[in-house]
């Protein structure tokens, strides 16, 4: 999450060097629930402390109104054809609207 905020917020500072317009929120869907949780709420107790220093960066980004995490469930997620092996069926379902242009 940290590493994807990162270059998340480097896009942006880069389009707005660029002059374009960003909006003030960007949203970052992530398939992990616990780590959607730990972004969102300042309660959630982090125990690593190598998890707590990445996760800082993480919730100063939520909590300054930059990024905005969201879950979204693994079987709806288009990024798994990226990193776990699918079926061509599944394969055309999570990809056929970015690729083809069509709805699913």
């Amino acid at each position: 999450m940290r590493i994807a905020i990162e270059n998340l917020l480097g896009i942006r500072y880069k389009l707005r060097m660029m002059g374009m317009d960003v909006e003030k929120c960007s949203t970052l869907l992530g398939d992990n629930n616990s780590v959607i949780v730990n972004t969102q709420l300042a309660s959630s107790s982090i125990k690593k402390k190598h998890n707590s220093v990445a996760f800082h960066k993480a919730r100063e980004a939520v909590a300054a109104g930059y990024v905005r995490t969201g879950h979204i469930n693994s079987t709806e997620n288009p990024s798994d054809v990226l990193t776990k092996a699918v079926s061509p069926t599944e394969f055309y379902r999570l990809t056929g609207p970015i690729l083809y242009n069509t709805t699913a």
